[in-house]
């Protein structure tokens, strides 16, 4: 069997095609990622615009002696530490919107002037901190999901076919 010069050239055109169509679809720009709003959580401040939480470790237990600032349009408003029972106060505070950081993590409140909070409202903030968020990842972490791909296993075997056919010299 006799295969002429323009067939080989269509195939060996096919193969290179048919390798590089996976990394051309890895190569298209990503997906725009979406950040979601910040979760607000509702809490009932006292008479007198106090403040009550308690921090928690990702085990529950009392996170001691860690310091929390309370902020305001990105203005600190107080700071204090938290007791023995990971429990704290804050006093001469305002309804509305306040970033409460413990240690180095935060959360959003929306503090409630007293009788004025819906029923829904929590009395004190829990503060959890230490729950790290581990966010899974599919495939070998060189390769990805390449070998996963019928495009990958469809090019590798075009190029086996198509190479020996190319570099076949005998002419039959």
């Amino acid at each position: 069997m006799k295969i002429n010069g323009s067939f080989r050239c269509l195939a060996v055109a096919l193969s290179c095609a048919l390798v590089t169509l996976p990394q051309l679809a890895q190569a298209a720009s990503p997906a725009a990622v979406q950040t979601a709003a910040p979760v607000v959580h509702d809490v009932a401040l006292q008479s007198g615009g106090v403040f009550h939480g308690q921090a928690l470790t990702a085990t529950g237990q009392p996170n001691a002696g860690v310091t929390v600032t309370v902020a305001r349009d990105n203005q600190v408003i107080a700071q204090t530490v938290t007791d023995k029972s990971g429990e704290f106060t804050v006093s001469n505070l305002n309804g509305g919107l306040y970033q409460v950081v413990v240690g180095q993590e935060g959360m959003m409140f929306r503090l409630w002037a007293p009788n004025t909070a819906p029923p829904a409202a929590k009395q004190q903030a829990t503060l959890v901190t230490g729950a790290e968020v581990y966010r899974g990842q599919g495939g070998h972490p060189v390769l990805g999901n390449v070998l996963r791909s019928p495009w990958f296993w469809g090019g590798a075997v075009a190029v086996a076919i198509a190479v020996p056919l190319a570099l076949d010299d005998d002419g039959s």
